[in-house]
């Protein structure tokens, strides 16, 4: 008796850092329920379409873990999923830049009480800097009456 194979979901993703980092930060480009041969990875990469593959949208999910080939990589693997569309349409459905600096900023300022120094200090103002230019483009956007649309 055959048994059935149950479909694989395969992840295709493009790495946007180095190998020799600890961590291995990957940009997911789409998933299939099938094995996949090389050439239809590099076309979804280069952004065709190819049949059977689900493509997600440029920038919209990341995959954080650490390299294995690293001594004493930890197994773990963190998702982080952008908003995708407008809330008005879709619903809250994922984090924004703003939220993530908002997290960074908050821990550099914890580090910076534990380890004071300059450097986490101009990583401050630059991410804060940052942050205000976010919300001046939010801003704006308001004011043009394109807030929570696809409208450029």
């Amino acid at each position: 008796m055959q048994q059935a194979q149950e479909n694989v979901l395969v992840g295709i993703a493009e790495p946007i850092n180095g190998q020799g980092e600890n961590l291995l930060i990957d940009h997911f480009l789409g998933y299939a329920n099938q094995k996949l041969e090389p050439q239809e990875i590099d076309k979804v990469v280069n952004g065709e379409v190819v049949e059977g593959i689900t493509e997600y949208k440029q920038g919209h999910y990341y995959k954080i873990s650490p390299n294995v080939e690293v001594q004493n990589a930890n197994d773990f693997e963190i998702s982080i999923h952008f908003q995708d569309g407008p809330i008005s349409d879709h619903g809250v459905n994922g984090v924004t830049s703003e939220s993530l600096l908002k997290i960074l900023i908050h821990r550099t300022k914890i580090l910076d009480e534990n380890f004071p120094s300059e450097f986490n200090k101009q990583a401050i103002i630059h991410m804060e800097s940052a942050l205000k230019e976010f919300n001046k483009r939010t801003e704006e956007r308001r004011a043009r009456g394109v807030a929570d649309t696809l409208v450029k």
